[in-house]
């Protein structure tokens, strides 16, 4: 036994003279040791319950006693050890009892603000988060978005494969939505499959519509669950603050009014809750995914228009101009659909796909006997970096083109952005014996130090400057002084849109070099300008 078991079981103190002479410790290696226990008392420590938390003990390795003081210091000692310990163990207690508590707390907080099936926030959470918010946004002058959304065929599939299937969706749902919103977005199952998303700090209402329309699509990708394929889609309602007002449950409303809307007009969309806004939103977002779409599968189509020699008439190339055909819809300008390229990052792709198809067509007409000295090819902002030089070279390579009968037009607002850059990139381009014009001279920065500086090929003058050209006005100065450039500066000059005769003879006596415009020919696909050049030749 122990020697703190001795005193416990004395229930008092117990003191030992010499233990190495006590029987009870004949085999105890504390005792019995080199430098063993010889005197020992000990007293139990012990509660009012009568319960023993440990024992008080005093060790020496030479035989004494306690005298009276001694065994009273040790009975006080003992009573401030019981204390002590007494206070740890109540306050260990109290600790837990609150910690118990909170957790408590927190459980009854969860089962109030959270959704039990998803763990998502609830609508109380919902819409207290969205009162905040709403105050936080007027004080800051913030847009924020509320969207509203539900699953589309949810009550088939429950009906079908049951409810646990049905939980089940809905769990899966709300994790590819929250895979694709922020941190700091608010997403909360009202009930059902009704589901609402909190948008913090709006900059973009496309941000939002983008964002609607990935939702969309998310959610009608199939799901698999528990073997079965489940396709099911959503419909969603936007309303955005301040714009459709400030008030939590008016804010609410119109996002449950364009929710409505949204599935009203067939399902598997979304609806802004102001009509006009809806109109520009969506109509952006649908092009941009046709867009997407056109480039993809090739949709679009180059047509070509001449560029006529003013003083004998000779076809001396051709203008390579994009189109994008859209059967049985509203037809979109090359300007405004180039220029939705260029803001999603594909106007790299889209004018490399242009340079591409004009060089083919080129190689075709020049084997098949049709000969021209240039091809003009328009480049995107986007283009006109470093890069494009090789790229240039390696597609006049493929089709067996020397560089010199291509012409690229760059838009003197693109230079501007970094006319350095540009400069460096021109410099290289004609090095390498590609031609360099200049476009749409005389609408944006223009100016003759500018000419100097790039030290391009040719320079073609915008149609703004054409149309009032044979009046005699301001118009026909700036195009006279630009055509006088040609023989200090090295310039090939062409006039663009030139519609009427009236201008062209304005131009013949300026001693313009080329032009092109309906006078001449409109643009035309790639067979009929064929056939027109032939006959324009014969």
């Amino acid at each position: 036994m122990a020697l703190c078991a001795h005193a416990i079981e004395a229930d008092g103190l117990f003191e030992v003279e010499d233990a190495r002479r006590d029987p009870r410790f004949a085999s105890n290696p504390l005792v019995q040791g080199e430098r063993g226990v010889v005197f020992y008392a000990g007293m139990p420590l012990k509660v009012a319950n009568g319960h023993t938390l440990g024992t008080l003990c005093v060790i020496d390795h030479v035989p004494r006693r306690l005298d009276a003081d001694q065994r009273a210091a040790l009975a006080a000692l003992a009573r401030q050890a019981v204390l002590q310990l007494e206070h740890r163990r109540l306050g260990l207690e109290l600790q837990q009892q609150h910690e118990s508590r909170v957790a408590l707390e927190h459980a009854l907080q969860g089962l109030a603000t959270r959704d039990p099936l998803t763990g998502l926030e609830n609508r109380n959470a919902f819409r207290h988060a969205l009162a905040q918010a709403l105050s936080l946004a007027q004080r800051r002058q913030q847009r924020l978005a509320c969207i509203y959304f539900d699953l589309d065929n949810f009550k088939l599939v429950n009906d079908s494969l049951g409810h646990p299937m049905g939980d089940a969706l809905l769990v899966a749902a709300s994790q590819r939505v929250k895979s694709a919103i922020r941190e700091s977005d608010v997403f909360a199952r009202l009930g059902g499959d009704e589901f609402a998303l909190l948008l913090h700090d709006v900059g973009d209402v496309n941000d939002v519509a983008h964002l609607a329309a990935k939702l969309r699509d998310l959610l009608c990708t199939p799901f698999v669950l528990d073997q079965h394929t489940v396709h099911i889609g959503c419909s969603l309602g936007i309303a955005l603050a301040p714009d459709d007002g400030i008030d939590l449950d008016l804010l609410l409303r119109r996002a449950d009014i364009a929710l409505y809307h949204a599935k009203g007009e067939g399902k598997g969309d979304f609806r802004f809750y102001t009509p006009e806004l809806n109109e520009r939103v969506v109509s952006r977002v649908r092009l941009e995914q046709e867009l997407r779409a056109a480039l993809d599968n090739e949709e679009f189509e180059l047509h070509y228009q001449p560029q006529v020699s003013c003083n004998n008439e000779r076809v001396m190339g051709v203008e390579a101009l994009l189109r994008w055909p859209r059967e049985d819809r509203e037809p979109v300008g090359s300007a405004v659909f180039v220029a939705l390229a260029e803001e999603l990052r594909l106007g790299r792709r889209l004018g490399g796909w242009v340079l591409e198809r004009a060089c083919e067509d080129f190689a075709r007409w020049r084997a098949d006997g049709l000969v021209l000295e240039r091809l003009a090819v328009n480049i995107t902002a986007s283009q006109l970096c470093p890069d494009l030089v090789d790229e240039v070279l390696a597609v006049l390579a493929r089709h067996e083109l020397p560089p010199a009968v291509l012409e690229l037009e760059v838009v003197e607002n693109h230079i501007m952005k970094d006319i350095g850059a540009a400069r460096r990139v021109i410099r290289r381009l004609r090095e390498a014996g590609v031609q360099v014009a200049l476009d749409d001279f005389g609408t944006g920065y223009s100016s003759l130090s500018l000419l100097r500086e790039l030290d391009v090929d040719a320079v073609k003058v915008d149609r703004v400057f054409i149309e009032r050209v044979q009046c005699g006005d301001g118009d026909t100065a700036i195009v006279s002084a630009v055509i006088a450039l040609r023989a200090p500066a090295g310039l090939r000059v062409t006039a663009e849109g030139v519609e009427q005769s009236a201008q062209l003879v304005a131009l013949r006596a300026m001693d313009c070099d080329d032009y092109q415009g309906f006078v001449a020919s409109p643009a035309l696909p790639a067979t009929a300008l064929v056939a027109m050049c032939r006959d324009w030749l014969a």
